[in-house]
């Protein structure tokens, strides 16, 4: 995932929540090679966020991500937490909860719809959640990273029936916005979307 215009506003949120509690926990589901995850690291260090713990679920994890990680934490008391699994696996068996959640896993209806049954599990009230893949190609289109080359290999796919209906992110968070009465806003064209709780007590933007 690459937020691009978004880094900002999730960084200055993170910063919210950092002053609110003390510390900011940060989920990333779908790494690929790493590129949202350490800006928005360097983002918090450059604003003096010394707090928080960033944990990001792949089902592969590449090998730059492992490499960067050893030269990216500023300060003593945050931590980046590498998990390579499953993200249904990884969200059904979470006992956490977490203050900022993006999400850019697989690109179908079954996933994300799955993904997004997890999510209140493992958030509050002022939990800001982004979703890649809202817009654009994978929109209303399924993507399954178990059919393309680089991830064929891999044995440990949930196996999820696919809808004959619905297809791609927009429907499944569609159904998580309107099941879970939350807000949701854009910044700009063609970026992600970000969903708040209707009684979100953090400014946003």
């Amino acid at each position: 995932m690459a937020y691009h215009g978004y880094l900002p506003i999730i960084s200055k949120y993170a910063a919210n929540v950092r002053k609110e509690k003390g510390s900011v926990k940060i989920l990333e589901i779908g790494l690929l090679s790493g590129v949202s995850l350490f800006s928005i690291v360097s983002n918090m260090n450059i604003l003096g966020i010394d707090n928080y713990e960033y944990t990001g679920v792949d089902i592969k994890l590449q090998e730059e991500i492992t490499i960067f990680n050893y030269y990216t934490l500023k300060h003593e008391n945050c931590k980046i937490n590498l998990i390579e699994e499953d993200s249904l696996k990884f969200l059904k068996n979470c006992k956490e909860s977490f203050d900022i959640i993006l999400i850019d896993g697989d690109h179908n209806y079954p996933t994300v719809k799955k993904e997004c049954e997890y999510l209140p599990q493992l958030s509050h009230k002022n939990t800001l959640f982004v979703f890649d893949d809202y817009y654009g190609k994978w929109s209303t289109n399924d993507l399954y990273y178990s059919e393309l080359n680089d991830w064929k290999n891999i044995d440990n796919f949930s196996k999820l029936e696919k809808d004959n209906q619905k297809k791609g992110v927009r429907p499944a968070v569609d159904e998580f916005i309107k099941n879970n009465n939350l807000k949701s806003f854009t910044l700009m064209k063609g970026e992600p979307i970000c969903l708040i709780h209707q009684d979100n007590e953090l400014i946003v933007v």
